[in-house]
Parts: C-alpha cells; structure tokens; sequence
C-alpha cells in the first residue's frame, strides 16, 4: 500500500520535489529580485494600512488630545504636562495616540487599562475586520492538495512566509520560515530533534521562560550536560558567567537556548557578545525572541551597520505572532539556517512532512526544507493576516521614525519613578520594583546594546513592609479595569532571582522527601504566595494607562 502526503502536481501529473515553488506559488527562497519579478496573483488578499481620511485625521486629534494629555482632567492635565517638560521628544510619539483611538477603540469604551503586553499583544481592528473579509470573499482549502482552493490557500502561506522573512531580514538563500503553533511549538522542533549525546551540553540561563527550559528534558533523556546560568539579582544574569558556560565547548552537537528579553524582569542580554562566543566554540543557538521581537528590531541577517544585526549567528528563531500584533492567536514561527535544518533528527512523521509511506516501514520525507516540520494542516485560514500585522510594525520598531521604543521607554521610567515615590503615611513603600532603573541600564551600552524591555515586576506591601498577597492586588486591579499579570508568568527563574529566593528553594527541595512539589507546598513553606505583580507596556500604551495605575497604588497607600 501507498500513501503519497502533501503532493503537489504539475498538469501534467508529475509532482514537483524542488524546494522552489512555481511563479504560480511565489516561494521565499527565491531572491529579492526574484521575487519583485513575479507580479502579485490577483486573488492574494492584501490588507490596507491603518489610514484615515483628512476629516477623520482632524476629528481624532481633536479626541486624542483630550484622551491622552487630559484636557479635561486636571489632575492627568497637569501630570501630562509635567510629562512633556521632561521628555520633550514623547511629542514625536502622537502617532501611536491615533493608532490606538482609530484601531483600538474598544480600550477607551470599556475602560480597560492594559498593563499585560507581554502576556499578549492587542489586535488592532482592521486586521481582524478585513481577515474577516477574505474568509467571507474567498475559498480556501487544505493545502495539501492541487485544487483552486488549495492554490489559493498555497498563495497565501508563500506571501506570509516571504513577509516573515523580510520582516526579520533573513535572507532567503540562508533561512527558511516554518509555521507552527505558536513559540512554544517552534522551541520543542529544535529540543526534540536536537541530535544530544551523552557528552553533549545544553546551555541556558535561570531566567527563561519555561518553554526554553522544557528543552532539559530532551537533553537529560540522552545522558548530556544541562548548565544553568544563575539569575542575578535585578533580573537576568551576569554575562561573565554566561561566557564562561560557554567555553566548555566539546565536539559532540552541543546547544545554547537563549532568550531575547525575560518576559518578568524585561532582561536582555548582549546578543551579539553571546552569540559569537557560543559559535566560536562549535555551538549551535537557538533563540527565544517572542518577548524580544514585539518592540525591538530582529536582524539576523541585516546590513552590519546595523545595531541590531546578528551576522547570521542564530541557527534557529522562534516566535509567536500574537505577542507582535495580537492576531491570530495559535500561529507561531521557527526562522531557521538551511545548513541547520539537516542537524534535526525528526523523532517521528505526520501528514505533510513526508512524501512517500511505504508499509511496513519505508518512509521517504519530503525534500522541502519547512515541509519538513511543519506537521499536519498548516493554519491555513490565519496565516493570509499576518503579512498586513508586519508592515504595521515593521516602521514603529526600526528605523529613523521608530516611535514605539521611544514611547515605551518614556512610559517605562516614568511609571518606575512613579511607583518608587509612592509611600505610606508612614513613610514606608507601597511597592517595591525589582528591576533597576532604566537609565541605569542604558548608561552601560557596552553590555546592555539592546537596554533593557518594558516590564516592572513589582511586590505590594502594607505600611510595616509585610507583602500583600498577589491575588488580592490583582483583585483590587481588576475591580477598576486594570490588566496586569501575577505569579511567576513561566519564569520561575528570573522570580527567584528577583526576589533572591535560591537558598530557600534549595532548603524546600530538600524537605520534600518524595521529591515531587505542589505549589501549594510552596505556599506553605513560605507563608504567603510567591511570585510578583507584573506589569508590561507594549503597542498602544499611553500616558494615561500609566497615569492610571499610579492613581490605582496611590489609592493603596490610602
């Protein structure tokens, strides 16, 4: 018996193996020039920009002057103003205000103050509205056929491919964009195809997201070295001791898993430093950049004056587009080297990754590079909205009018000094930030290129210092309309760092005899829940999501 998966044929009959798609089908393999030759099938759906009429442009400046410098509120009037004085370039940043009241409109009619843009990203509305409109215009099938639905199924997921790899400048002759299910999906591709041997070694940080960490146990499956670089206090870790991790280099396949920003304390380490010491020792890196990539550029294989160039020292990058521009949810990328993708051993095949399945066991997969791994039906009916998402980001991020790193590094200082200044009648702190202050880190550039994110993990305690608990803070958050994130946000790492828990875990472990942990055990051991209050800043804040949550801890103090 014979099952042929994912073929694709010419008309006349015969299926094509090359990784280079038909001018029918624009593939991301071929060159820039390539692809500029190949006119756009009329049938793509390409989503307008985000524009306004005259009229409009005037009605939503009059309105966004009075939402965001509080025209008609003193007290936000005077704090905006205070603001400006300040950071007088924060002025330069109106075209976000108009973004957010012509896209995201839903935030000023039901009040919400989002503080959780690393949790997710919030969708603007005209890539939902217009996704809606090709899915209501247009048929589009499982691409894992030849009909005219599946090719224009196929037309999309090229367009989107090209668009990622643009996106992050990964040239197509080294790269290839594989979509999966979200970042998360992307990391495991890598941990369990990675090739480890029992002298082989893992290397990553405490202070990683649990999707990073997950990659141990395919490590520790196969007998290799497992090497953690301590968190340090105030988040992150110490690039020397990074360094050092990496100069145990040895000839067996070893990896180092790297995050771009922490998601808790907003970390980010010095990329390129990092990664040419772990390529110098024969390591092959992998990058988490779905914290990193929502607002600050990616470039793997960028231009060299570029800050943010990388020189194509990332074998793998992977990312989740919802946490860039919020839709679509359950849609993720891993942005890998051609020459990397033959290192993955596959532990198993699924519909779409092989071409030939012979009984009982002969297996021929298929020899295109993302096919490969990308297993079952791609999400097909989401990725044609992607493309539209990038553009939209692309210029706020990179670039001489790249508004959102300004903006946010504006809001992120402010709201930092905001909160440290808030006391109780007795003089005490209402909250304590765990991270250092911003100008602190972007003083040292030499280790810091990339500063630092826009993330403040934060404890509340009462006027004699005891803390509050996490979920009364989120309560009393959210009975106002604010959003924000408590616990360890998967990142128990950078949490014990922050707040200097190590000993203490240590101490845990060892008083639980059969070894296995609930959190409640944790609880218990220290009396209180554990983990901070987190509060991230991201596409569309404003002053007043700032404004408002200094209002709601001053409330606090009260």
């Amino acid at each position: 018996m014979l099952a042929k998966i994912s073929a694709r044929f010419t008309k006349g009959g015969q299926k094509k193996q090359s990784d280079q798609l038909t001018t029918t089908h624009p593939s991301p393999n071929l060159s820039s020039r390539e692809m500029e030759a190949i006119p756009p099938p009329s049938s793509i759906w390409r989503p307008r920009s985000p524009k306004s009429s005259s009229k409009a442009a005037t009605r939503l400046k009059r309105m966004s002057k009075s939402a965001y410098n509080g025209a008609n509120e003193p007290d936000l009037s005077v704090a905006y103003s205070a603001l400006i004085k300040r950071f007088p370039r924060y002025a330069e940043t109106h075209q976000l205000d108009d973004l957010r009241e012509r896209e995201f409109r839903r935030l000023q009619e039901s009040r919400v103050i989002y503080m959780d843009y690393m949790g997710a990203c919030l969708y603007p509305d005209f890539l939902v509205k217009e996704h809606l409109q090709l899915l209501t215009q247009q048929v589009v099938g499982n691409t894992h056929s030849d009909s005219p639905s599946s090719t224009l199924s196929e037309k999309h997921v090229s367009a989107a491919r090209h668009a990622v790899l643009s996106f992050f400048d990964a040239s197509p002759d080294e790269y290839v964009c594989i979509f999966t299910s979200n970042c998360t999906g992307a990391l495991k591709i890598v941990g369990e195809s990675f090739p480890f041997e029992p002298t082989s070694r893992l290397v990553l940080a405490e202070d990683s997201h649990n999707s990073v960490n997950g990659i141990r146990k395919f490590a520790e499956k196969q007998g290799s070295t497992v090497e953690y670089v301590p968190s340090r206090l105030g988040g992150g870790f110490d690039e020397s001791n990074m360094l050092d991790a990496l100069r145990h280099g040895n000839e067996s396949p070893s990896l180092l898993a790297l995050t771009g920003q922490s998601n808790i304390s907003g970390f980010r380490p010095n990329l390129p430093v990092i990664l040419a010491a772990a390529k110098r020792q024969g390591y092959y890196t992998l990058l988490d950049g779905a914290a990193l990539a929502s607002t600050s550029k990616i470039s793997l294989t960028g231009p060299p004056s570029s800050t943010e160039h990388l020189n194509g020292q990332v074998d793998a990058l992977a990312i989740s587009f919802y946490k860039l521009f919020g839709y679509p949810t359950g849609v993720g990328a891993l942005i890998a080297r051609k020459d990397f993708l033959p290192k993955l051993q596959k532990p198993w095949f699924a519909g779409g990754t092989v071409d030939v399945v012979l009984f009982p066991c002969t297996v021929t997969e298929s020899k295109v590079p993302w096919e490969r791994f990308e297993e079952g039906t791609l999400n097909y009916a989401s990725l044609a909205a992607i493309p539209a998402g990038l553009r939209m980001l692309q210029g706020m991020i990179s670039g001489p009018k790249a508004v959102l790193p300004l903006r946010l590094g504006t809001l992120h200082r402010w709201l930092h000094e905001a909160l440290e200044g808030i006391k109780h009648s007795n003089g005490s702190p209402v909250v304590k930030v765990l991270t250092p202050h911003r100008e602190a880190v972007e003083a040292n550039i030499s280790q810091s290129p990339l500063g630092m994110g826009y993330v403040l993990p934060l404890t509340f305690h009462d006027s004699t210092g005891v803390r509050m608990s996490n979920a009364d803070v989120s309560r009393k958050a959210a009975a106002i309309g604010i959003s924000l994130r408590t616990g360890c946000g998967c990142n128990p790492g950078a949490v014990i760092g922050l707040l200097s828990l190590k000993d203490d875990i240590v101490r845990l472990q060892g008083s639980m005899s059969e070894g296995v942990i609930e959190y409640d055990d944790i609880e218990e051991f220290f009396g209180h829940d554990v983990g901070v209050v987190r509060l991230s800043l991201g596409l569309v804040s404003n002053f007043r999501d700032v404004w408002e949550v200094e209002k709601f801890v001053k409330g606090l103090a009260q």
